[in-house]
């Protein structure tokens, strides 16, 4: 996709893209996270290194940032128990909450 201010595309899914509906009216910055960066690195370090399987115990270090709370979320989809650390108290409240 070349950079331009603006694309227009006929057909999306030729080009790896899709249009996120937000039928939950949450804040488009949470789509930034999961959809963006932090999410895809995440998801594909997630996929790709853990070999991780359920019943087993996942430590995730920086457990409050964003990369480190979408990880900890796949953990526990696939199962595994997470320990994490993080730098704050609301960091970990917020990690608990998750």
């Amino acid at each position: 996709m070349p950079h331009q201010e603006y694309n227009v595309f006929k057909d999306l899914e030729s080009e790896g893209l899709m249009v996120i509906e937000n039928e939950e009216g949450l804040p488009w910055s949470v789509y930034v996270g999961a959809a963006g960066m932090p999410g895809k690195t995440a998801y594909f370090a997630w996929k790709e290194y853990s070999k991780a399987k359920n019943g087993e115990v996942a430590f995730v270090t920086s457990g409050g940032g964003s990369v480190g709370s979408l990880v900890i979320q796949l953990a526990k989809l696939d199962g595994l128990k997470v320990i994490a650390s993080a730098g704050s108290d609301e960091k970990v409240a917020f990690m608990k909450s998750i």
